[in-house]
């Protein structure tokens, strides 16, 4: 059950590796990435957006609230704390999402976390304002 639960997010890390690993070819092989006046081009806005959208749900996946994939990766021990959870999770989503000081530390700082290290892994940027 746990490895069905840590697909979603395993193939949301691979295609954010994949997107990372192809912007980090272009760019080495001198493709035009931007164009004179700093924007991105057709190739580098879409490696962009899906990176950033495969870590942002990567990383939304594996938080341990029932539907998420990330309960289902929870020791049994905590059946009961889910099940009691669960009727709930719908508001506890909504209020990580929209409460600015929960979703930037449950949410953003973990996105920012796994975006700077894949970019230093791939010493490339892709993403302007974090890791280089």
């Amino acid at each position: 059950m746990a490895l069905v639960a840590a697909a979603g997010p395993i193939s949301n890390l691979l295609l954010a590796i994949l997107s990372l690993g192809l912007f980090a070819v272009f760019k080495r092989a001198e493709v035009v990435l931007w164009d004179a006046d700093g924007r991105a081009t057709g190739v580098a806005a879409l490696l962009g957006a899906m990176f950033q959208i495969n870590v942002g749900l990567l990383v939304f996946n594996f938080l341990p609230i029932p539907p998420l994939d990330g309960s289902r990766l929870l020791p049994r021990s905590m059946d009961r704390i889910k099940e009691a959870m669960a009727p709930y999770s719908f508001v506890l989503l909504l209020l990580i999402i929209n409460i600015p000081f929960l979703s930037e530390y449950v949410v953003s700082r973990p996105i920012q976390i796994v975006m700077n290290a894949l970019q230093t892994l791939f010493q490339t940027q892709i993403v302007h304002g974090l890791a280089s």
